[in-house]
This record gives structure tokens, C-alpha cells and sequence, in this order.
């Protein structure tokens, strides 16, 4: 029976019954597995004392390492996703009091749907039946919402529109994030769409 000993050179001197990166006897591979166990376990504590010191260092209040922020709460929250969806942009301080998987989707959708209230379209000053935009413009239907697509084709050219029929204002939302930005994110502000 054989095994590699990946990684353990590089952290430990090699073992005098490894030769060729292989375990020559029985005896030897267990001597290597034991080894091995011991190198995972010296990484666990490294990983451990590097989480306990960034912990520390990011959140002063947290001293024993084991306590971590509060969440961010909902209105708190809502309000960072009406200043995105009206901005495209937060600034360093708002994006550092976002949740570490990112801005909840549903409250970018809940935020581009108060605008929808208010507005004939998303974004508010876009619209959707002048060609001067690179993007998707939303509009609202009696049964739903529509998505006005276009592309440029050209210097200040722009294609005509593609129009679709959306059910959910979720999937109108996922087509005009994804089309000018990426679905995962906004100008780099992370969007966590399993909440």
C-alpha cells in the first residue's frame, strides 16, 4: 500500500521512509499517515490562532475570539439596498456593514419595487422607448413586469429593444443585474440571492 505525501514537504523535512513521494512498506505508511495527521492538526491550530487574531483585530470588542459582530438588522439593511438600487454604489463604511455573504437579493428586489411604486420604470430616469441606454429598463404590467432590453451595437448606437413578459419582479431584477453588472454582484458589493 502506498500514499503521497503531498504538501508535508513543504512543511516538515522529508521523512527518511519516504523515497519518490511514495511509502516503501506497511510499516512506513502508517508512520506517514500519523505524520500526516499530526501536519493537519498543526495547520488547524495555525488556522484557529490566525481566525482568533484577525477576530480581534477587526472587532476590538471581541477578546476572546469566540464572539463575533450582531447582524446586520433588516432596516438597516433595506436602506443600503434603496441607496444601491438608486446609486449602483455604496460607499467603503456601507459596504464594511454589509453581511459577509452580501447584500440580501430580496432587498435589492423589495427596494427596485418601492421605485416601481413611485416611477414608470427602473431605473427611474431610463426609458424604455428611447434608444440611448446599454441595459435593461424594468416596467410594471397588470399581470407583472416586462424587461426592455438593449445593446450597444455601436459608437452611441444602440440596438432595438428586446422585450419580455417576467412573472416575478425577481427574475426582471436577476436580467438587469446580471446584463450590467453580474449576477453576484453590483460595482463589487456582493449579492447573497438565497435571501
Amino acid at each position: 500500500h502506498s500514499c503521497m505525501t503531498i504538501g508535508v514537504q513543504a512543511v516538515l523535512p522529508k521523512p527518511r521512509f519516504v523515497q519518490h513521494g511514495f511509502c516503501d512498506t506497511p510499516s512506513a505508511h502508517l508512520d506517514c499517515c500519523s505524520m500526516l495527521a499530526g501536519v493537519v492538526d498543526l495547520l488547524l491550530v495555525q488556522t484557529a490562532n490566525w481566525h482568533q487574531e484577525r477576530c480581534r483585530k477587526n472587532f476590538p470588542l471581541c477578546d476572546s475570539g469566540e464572539s463575533f459582530p450582531q447582524p446586520m438588522n433588516v432596516a438597516d439593511e433595506l436602506e443600503l439596498a434603496r441607496k444601491l438600487a438608486s446609486k449602483w454604489q455604496l460607499n467603503v463604511s456601507e459596504r464594511n456593514a454589509l453581511p459577509t455573504a452580501g447584500l440580501a437579493a430580496s432587498m435589492l428586489v423589495q427596494a427596485i419595487r418601492e421605485i416601481l411604486a413611485e416611477s414608470p420604470c427602473y431605473p427611474a430616469d431610463w426609458n424604455p422607448d428611447v434608444a440611448n441606454y446599454d441595459g435593461v429598463v424594468i416596467t410594471s404590467t397588470a399581470t407583472g413586469f416586462r424587461t426592455h432590453t438593449r445593446h450597444e451595437i455601436g459608437y452611441q448606437r444602440f440596438s432595438d429593444a428586446t422585450v419580455a413578459d417576467v412573472d416575478a419582479l425577481d427574475d426582471a431584477v436577476r436580467a438587469l443585474v446580471s446584463h450590467v453588472f453580474s449576477l453576484d454582484n453590483i460595482d463589487g458589493i456582493p449579492l447573497d440571492w438565497t435571501r
